[in-house]
C-alpha cells in the first residue's frame, strides 16, 4: 500500500492515509438526470431541497485517533426539518460560495 494519497479537495499529494471523506451529494440528487434536477432540486453549497420534500444538510463528523494526534472526518449529509433548512437558505443564499471545512486536525487541505 502506497504511502500517498492525491487528494480530491485541492489536488496534491499527501502522506499517509487519507483521514477525511464526503459524498458529493445525496443519493436521491445523484440519480436524477441533469433535467430532472434543475425541474426539481434547489441546490446550495451544503443544503439539497428536492421536490420541496427532502431537505439536506451537508455536516461534519470528526472522530479523534489519538494515537496519530488527528481526526477521521466524513462529511455526512443528514435530513433536516424543512422549516431549518429553508431558513438556511434565506439566510446563506442558496447560491452561496462555500463549504463545510475539509480539514484535518494539523494539517490543512
Amino acid at each position: 500500500m502506497s504511502d500517498e494519497y492525491q487528494c480530491v479537495a485541492c489536488g496534491r499529494s499527501h502522506e499517509g492515509l487519507p483521514l477525511s471523506f464526503a459524498a458529493d451529494s445525496p443519493d436521491v440528487y445523484a440519480n436524477m438526470n441533469r433535467d430532472e434536477r434543475d425541474v426539481r432540486s434547489v441546490r446550495g453549497s451544503d443544503q439539497y431541497i428536492i421536490d420541496q420534500k427532502w431537505f439536506f444538510i451537508r455536516g461534519c463528523l470528526e472522530i479523534p485517533i489519538y494515537w496519530i494526534e488527528r481526526c477521521f472526518s466524513m462529511a455526512t449529509l443528514g435530513l433536516g426539518p424543512p422549516r431549518s433548512i429553508r431558513r438556511d437558505f434565506r439566510v446563506l443564499g442558496a447560491r452561496r460560495q462555500g463549504k463545510i471545512t475539509r480539514t484535518l486536525q494539523g494539517k490543512a487541505c
